[in-house]
């Protein structure tokens, strides 16, 4: 049977699952002080970091590559926090794979890409004890992002959830990303035992504009948990500084 992180992580019920840390991991210093810090404050579950980044901008931050799966490990063995990280290349997943982490997502820019889930999908093939994370497609139609798993679910690879972290819209208006939550409710509707992950970090693209979204969130009753983006100095963060949240301010949005 397929198994939900909040299952594989042991998170009850009735809390939600939290998918916390950085946009990109930049340094050992700022991934183990930044995991360290929610780790004291309680708010992570499974820690994130993205270390491939496929940024629009040849001249953006691309990720510290594969050099940061040691420091994802040595977080994972000394502060009891599981990681994942962002594939998008078959050799990212072997990457992954032989340093052992085990939790993986699927950016809104692969989802879309059939050629490159078919590879990724191949690639994971056979490999016990994992789970993906699905990002919605960046335009919004269901139809990609219920192919997507299916490539995977073809595969033999059933543990997969997904992340809701908005859609692209011109002119950009109140958010980001347009969160289209009526679309989003029609695809729990179409698979209603799926776990969902609501993505305010990257629909507000500001820190202001956060706890509001978390708000509608809570109120729809259809999100099993939150991925936020954290860093324990956002003002020097190398990607995405605008939307990411100290450690000690998690909590907050929740109140």
């Amino acid at each position: 049977m397929p198994e939900t992180l909040k299952q594989k992580l042991k998170v009850s019920k009735q809390d939600p699952l939290l998918i916390t840390g950085p946009c990109s991991a930049e340094s050992f210093e700022q991934l183990h002080e930044t995991a360290k810090r929610l780790k004291t404050q309680d708010v992570c579950h499974l820690f994130r970091a993205g270390l491939w980044k496929p940024r629009t901008s040849p001249n953006a931050f691309k990720g510290i590559g594969a050099q940061g799966l040691d420091w994802l490990i040595h977080i994972e063995k000394t502060l009891n926090i599981k990681t994942c990280t962002e594939v998008v290349l078959p050799s990212h997943v072997h990457d992954c794979l032989r340093a052992g982490i085990q939790f993986f997502w699927i950016g809104t820019r692969t989802t879309v890409n059939p050629f490159l889930i078919d590879l990724l999908a191949d690639t994971f093939r056979g490999v016990k004890d994992i789970h993906i994370l699905i990002k919605n497609p960046i335009h919004p139609d269901l139809n990609v992002w219920l192919a997507a798993a299916e490539r995977f679910y073809k595969k033999g690879i059933e543990n997969i959830s997904f992340i809701h972290r908005g859609f692209a819209q011109y002119p950009v208006h109140t958010y980001r990303y347009d969160p289209i939550f009526q679309l989003v409710e029609t695809f729990k509707k179409i698979i209603p035992e799926c776990e969902l992950i609501f993505d305010p970090s990257h629909i507000a693209g500001e820190l202001h504009k956060i706890k509001s979204l978390v708000k509608i969130a809570q109120s729809m009753g259809i999100y099993d948990g939150y991925m936020i983006e954290s860093h324990y100095n956002p003002l020097e963060a190398l990607s995405d500084k605008n939307q990411q949240i100290l450690p000690s301010n998690i909590k907050d949005l929740f109140v």
